[in-house]
């Protein structure tokens, strides 16, 4: 018999997958598990069909399968393991059973294609869009540059913080781009500026907005490295941006993620912008500057889109520091 048997299971081993050639994998049935690391790196995978007695697959059983783009699996999987899929860079739409009671931790790591699913009612869909897994909730707090305590500490300092992204998701896009910089006294001192290699490509619907290519990116930093560089210049200092709740928000999923804390007080400009500006079309960041006069070269470029959150922020603080009582 074909296989490592128990008295009830029989695992798909690493060698005995090697014997499965060609795009399109079937799995021949009675199989109960699929093990560790049994197609790992296969680049000659594009299609996978698992048979209806496997209960489990376990850790890096396809990870790095990078031309995988369809898989099925079947209403019997009730565990799927670590890092299980990580990698799969082409896979596309999944449909996860509701017998499954257990998914580890990164099974799905870099899938930036990966669409699930899943019944509502399911632990897959508390997984992937519940409170189960990567659900976060933001730490960090706003405050209004229109009460004086705040007033008072940006006046003396704040850095301006922007990310461009894959895409809108914190909890599945990824950060490419960090530009964060420092103002005392409304004067530019210190800086940090990063372009961040995903390790996954780069969606043609995000380059569109902000240019960043895979080339780009190709020899740049990985958010590990970025992440602790990042938290180390923010410190506890005042943050300010365009609607930079998306940042932080993104910020504080990485940190987690690697293990650090992150929290901080933060100004949102669109905010200040409806408070001084009132009656603007709308108050995207380029009508914002436009109403104030600056001329900004690039938008949606981390370390320009910073510079013109600042102007915003000087703009405002020299005029409530002429008149700040008359400001309600």
């Amino acid at each position: 018999m074909i296989g490592n048997t128990g008295s009830s299971t029989k695992v798909l081993t690493f060698i005995e997958a090697k014997l499965l050639r060609g795009s399109n994998v079937v799995i021949p049935h009675g199989y109960t598990e699929i093990d560790q690391l049994a197609f790992f790196n296969r680049l000659d995978i594009e299609t996978v069909l698992i048979p209806d007695s496997v209960t489990l697959v376990n850790a890096k059983a396809f990870s790095l399968c990078k031309n995988l783009t369809n898989i099925n699996i079947p209403k019997s999987v009730t565990h799927i393991g670590e890092s299980a899929f990580w990698g799969c860079e082409k896979l596309n739409s999944i449909t996860l059973p509701d017998a499954i009671t257990s998914i580890a931790e990164n099974a799905f790591k870099w899938c930036p294609n990966l669409h699930v699913l899943c019944s509502p009612t399911s632990y897959a869909y508390q997984y992937f869009y519940g409170h189960h897994h990567q659900q976060h909730h933001k730490q960090s707090e706003i405050v209004s540059l229109f009460t004086q305590e705040w007033f008072n500490l940006a006046c003396k300092e704040f850095i301006a913080l922007d990310i461009e992204t894959t895409g809108l998701n914190r909890n599945s896009d990824y950060i490419l781009e960090v530009a964060v910089i420092k103002y005392q006294n409304s004067i530019e001192v210190d800086k940090f500026v990063t372009l961040i290699n995903p390790k996954v490509p780069i969606p043609s619907s995000a380059i569109a907005i902000h240019g960043i290519t895979n080339k780009m990116v190709q020899n740049s930093p990985t958010i590990d490295t970025v992440i602790p560089q990042l938290l180390n210049f923010l410190g506890n200092h005042l943050l300010v941006g365009h609607y930079v709740n998306f940042d932080i928000g993104f910020i504080e999923v990485w940190a987690k993620q690697l293990g650090h804390t992150a929290k901080w007080n933060y100004i949102d400009t669109i905010s200040v912008a409806k408070k001084m500006l009132p009656g603007l079309p709308n108050y995207k960041l380029k009508t914002v500057l436009d109403a104030i006069d600056y001329k900004q070269v690039n938008y949606h470029r981390a370390e320009d889109d910073c510079k013109g959150c600042a102007e915003i922020m000087k703009k405002s603080i020299n005029h409530l520091n002429s008149d700040f009582l008359h400001v309600k």
